[in-house]
């Protein structure tokens, strides 16, 4: 079988379906799962802040500044997720379907390779 690994960038998620198919089809290898590489899915749970939940002063203010830029990225989260869970779909019941986190600086370091393994065996994100 095969595991395919993509970014949430739209021309990467094509290349590897285009993957996805060739290999199934000419060689008979079945898919056996994605990696969705650079994801900001793991976010899904987040929920933005409640202005009026926030006593009034600077902090709501700084908060009603920030909050048009928090919800461009929950779009860009809900977007991850939506992908993840197709690519979930596609895996199949037997499949598999991780989400590794956007690392700030890559993952050049052992200790970031390490984080990275520790989210693919269900450890800490």
């Amino acid at each position: 079988g095969f595991l395919l690994v993509t970014s949430p960038a739209r021309a990467a998620v094509t290349e590897a379906l285009y993957f996805e198919r060739k290999t199934r089809d000419e060689l008979n290898l079945p898919l056996c799962g994605f990696v969705l590489n650079r994801s900001l899915a793991a976010g899904r749970d987040r929920a933005l802040p409640d202005l009026q939940a926030v006593p009034a002063g600077a902090l709501r203010e700084g908060l009603r500044k920030l909050l048009p830029m928090a919800r461009i990225e929950q779009e860009t989260v809900d977007g991850h997720a939506a992908l993840a869970d197709e690519l979930a779909q596609r895996s199949g019941p037997d499949g598999l379907c991780a989400v590794l986190p956007s690392l700030v600086h890559g993952a050049s370091g052992l200790e970031d390779l390490v984080a990275l393994a520790d989210v693919l065996s269900g450890g800490p994100a």
